[in-house]
């Protein structure tokens, strides 16, 4: 018989899984770059250019989003301008701000990106089987439910 897992075998488990998927991703990204014409693309240029389809956001807002500092965010930022991924223009409630969003070449990046990851991401899945599919059908919404509760509250005893 199985062993009944507690929430700390299960984090165990997820914390041994990140770096290993994140490998998976970086190299993929890598393969992908190398056969491409276009310039290197990191995960992390993909993944602010990707957030950014939905919502354009300040320098400050994609640090805190990203949880990288203000100068790690800035240069991400202007690797992306001066790709042509993305325009700065100003914020229309307050003139001295500027947000960040994605240019027409920036979409079509981000949705090729967005793509290539899913893609590449299920073939990962394909040798699960229906219950473990099912499994992962319960077992995902709910770790991305307890996750953006622990944000709003961190973030609340932030201020």
């Amino acid at each position: 018989m199985a062993e009944t897992w507690d929430s700390h075998e299960v984090a165990r488990h997820m914390l041994a899984l990140f770096p290993k998927f994140r490998r998976a991703m970086t190299h993929h990204n890598q393969v992908v770059n190398d056969a491409s014409i276009e310039e290197d693309t990191t995960l992390m240029q993909g993944f602010t250019l990707i957030q950014l389809i939905d919502e354009p956001m300040t320098v400050s807002d994609l640090a805190r989003k990203r949880h990288v500092s203000l100068q790690a965010a800035s240069t991400l930022v202007q690797v992306l301008v001066e790709r042509g991924w993305i325009e700065r223009v100003r914020k229309p409630d307050d003139r001295r701000q500027y947000l960040l969003q994605a240019t027409d070449e920036g979409l079509a990046r981000a949705e090729e990106m967005k793509q290539n990851l899913l893609e590449h991401t299920a073939k990962y899945f394909q040798g699960l089987t229906k219950e473990e599919i099912a499994a992962a059908q319960v077992f995902l919404p709910a770790l991305e439910r307890i996750i953006e509760e622990r944000v709003v509250e961190d973030a609340r005893k932030c201020r």
